[in-house]
């Protein structure tokens, strides 16, 4: 979600959390920079997406992964595409966010 051009993600209890007494995980998307008029079909837009690998386990991480799209004529086009991992827990999930918004906003200083 954004807010002040500034990235935000859910709390960390909204990735992991256990179901039937095992541990699960959620998925989450987003993209920014879609024009109101045009859509995002026709306007380099930013994604990002961020999940639990290993969920439950010793070696369970954040997975962060971003990429700019950019239309060119009939082809969308993804570049940048950029992924990191964090330990997993609420402060790898805040320097996760620190990452994404690091990327952000270089994709915002490049759009300038």
């Amino acid at each position: 979600m954004l807010q002040n051009n500034k990235l935000t993600l859910p709390l960390f209890h909204w990735f992991v959390s256990k179901f039937e007494g095992k541990p699960v995980s959620n998925t989450y998307t987003g993209s920014c920079g879609t024009d109101p008029n045009r859509g995002c079909m026709a306007t380099t837009t930013f994604h990002y997406k961020v999940f639990v690998k290993d969920v439950g386990q010793e070696s369970s991480r954040i997975i962060c992964e971003c990429f700019v799209r950019e239309p060119k004529g009939k082809d969308i086009i993804k570049k940048n595409f950029e992924s990191t991992d964090f330990e997993c827990s609420p402060e790898g999930l805040t320097k996760a966010t620190e990452w994404l918004n690091e990327k952000y906003s270089a994709f915002l200083n490049a759009k300038a």
